[in-house]
């Protein structure tokens, strides 16, 4: 059974897993599905049509499901869907999806959102993301796999940030940022490998030969983007994280940091 405190407010339709903490104070209106064992502190505010997975914990004052913040919204009826453990700092928002992308804003399992961050419309935060305090997430912005944000960043909409890149605090991203990658800066620049996060997370020496040759050729200020791709097609045709590295530069639309 669900343990609500007796002045938070549970519209009918409203669905509470079991083991289910409800602080002092929240709302959760009638669309909000909660899954089993999560904790919602005081004053926070659950609306819109959300999913939240089991085991997740949404700090003091956060807003979470809200209408999107785009004015080509006409109250359609679109989603947040947050996976599992993740947990939610203090005033942090999310907004539901528009009917212009998949009409859904996507939070993956494992991420950790420091207070006041914001994640727009249509974001997909993907699985073991950390965000650190007072971070904004336009619209559309998609974070890979292990993708760490320090504090105070602004990332502007549609950009792409590849899995394990590791961002520096009081950056301003408006291109895309390549996997593998640590940066900072108004505006972002690329400094080299996320060589620690790497290792933390068992990449092996060969491994991580491989994505620092690939790393160095693409940067390389003397090579056209073409000859720098081709160069590294041929010198690791098989390795795979080289193979992600290479397709994530060629579908990118807005460009890569530099």
């Amino acid at each position: 059974m669900a343990n609500i405190h007796p002045t938070a407010t549970i519209e009918s339709g409203a669905e509470l897993g079991e083991g289910v903490e409800i602080g002092s104070n929240v709302i959760v209106r009638s669309r909000v599905k909660v899954g089993n064992n999560v904790t919602v502190s005081a004053g926070v505010i659950l609306e819109g049509n959300t999913t939240i997975g089991s085991g997740c914990s949404i700090g003091y004052y956060s807003v979470i499901g809200g209408p999107p913040q785009d004015l080509k919204y006409k109250g359609e009826d679109t989603r947040l869907v947050i996976g599992e453990n993740t947990v939610i700092r203090e005033y942090v928002t999310m907004n539901a999806g528009t009917i212009q992308a998949d009409g859904i804003t996507k939070i993956g399992s494992n991420c950790l959102f420091m207070a006041y961050c914001h994640v727009g419309h249509d974001c997909e935060v993907r699985d073991s993301v950390i965000i650190a305090n007072s971070t904004n997430l336009a619209g559309h912005v998609i974070l890979e796999d292990f993708v760490t944000i320090t504090g105070a960043v602004g990332v502007s909409q549609f950009v792409r940030v590849g899995k394990h890149a590791y961002i520096g605090g009081h950056s301003a991203i408006d291109r895309s940022v390549a996997p593998y990658c640590t940066g900072y800066g108004n505006r972002l620049n690329i400094k080299g490998v996320n060589l620690i996060g790497l290792k933390r997370r068992g990449y092996s020496a060969d491994q991580i030969r491989a994505i620092n040759d690939a790393h160095r050729i693409f940067f390389d200020s003397s090579k056209e983007k073409a000859q720098a791709i081709k160069e590294i097609d041929e010198l690791y045709p098989d390795q795979p994280d080289v193979r992600y590295f290479i397709e994530f530069i060629r579908n990118c639309k807005n460009g890569i940091a530099q």
